[in-house]
């Protein structure tokens, strides 16, 4: 029985990479892109732009989980698997950071070793360079920012996070990925310079 739910499995799959095969692509410098996954992409990084823009934390982890959402979709349609258990783990902590804070309750700090872990054990089975050390300490930084009550950290967080992405995305010759990575940083830019603005409204107000 077991073999039989087994060799079901493995059919599902083949069919859904002879699925994947059969999408249209372009090929740009001999490079095969997906089109479809290119769409998702691109929705993505329309939410995570709007994100960082946002100037309270609930809003932000609304438009990542959105994010997020699509980035699965492309990553099911480039069959990168690790990548789509390492956003859901992004969406999971996500979702407990905004059961805290619409509780108004302390999140305990032992999330933060389990969102932790989530991210960086299914990670070391795939090690094969110290390339591949770079999405886990961004996965980290990402996490331990995320984990902080403080949004300003959160947004200069985010710029770490997209540097090394960048830096990752360089030494694997995943260029759309680095121009992807350095719109969003723009994008954190802008976002933590109105938010520093906003910050100076809020004190100016209530000390008026």
């Amino acid at each position: 029985m077991s073999n039989l739910y087994l060799t079901s499995i493995k059919n599902v799959f083949s069919e859904f990479v002879n699925f994947i095969n059969r999408l249209p692509c372009i090929y740009v410098f001999n490079i095969k892109i997906n089109i479809l996954a290119q769409v998702f992409g691109l929705i993505g990084l329309i939410f995570v732009v709007i994100a960082y823009q946002k100037n309270d934390k609930l809003s932000f982890l609304k438009f990542c989980n959105l994010q997020f959402c699509f980035t699965i979709l492309e990553s099911l349609l480039l069959l990168a698997y690790t990548s789509v258990f390492k956003i859901g783990s992004g969406i999971f902590r996500n979702l407990v950071v905004a059961y805290y804070i619409k509780s108004n309750k302390k999140m305990p700090k032992f999330w933060n070793l389990i969102f932790i872990l989530m991210v960086v054990v299914p990670s070391m089975f795939f090690i094969n360079s110290w390339v591949a050390y770079l999405p886990i300490f961004s996965s980290i930084v990402s996490t331990l920012v995320t984990c902080q009550n403080n949004f300003k950290l959160l947004k200069c967080g985010g710029i770490v996070v997209e540097i090394i992405s960048m830096t990752h995305s360089l030494f694997i010759g995943a260029y759309v990925g680095f121009i992807r990575q350095s719109i969003i940083l723009i994008a954190i830019i802008v976002g933590l310079i109105k938010y520093i603005r906003y910050e100076k409204n809020q004190k100016y107000y209530y000390i008026g």
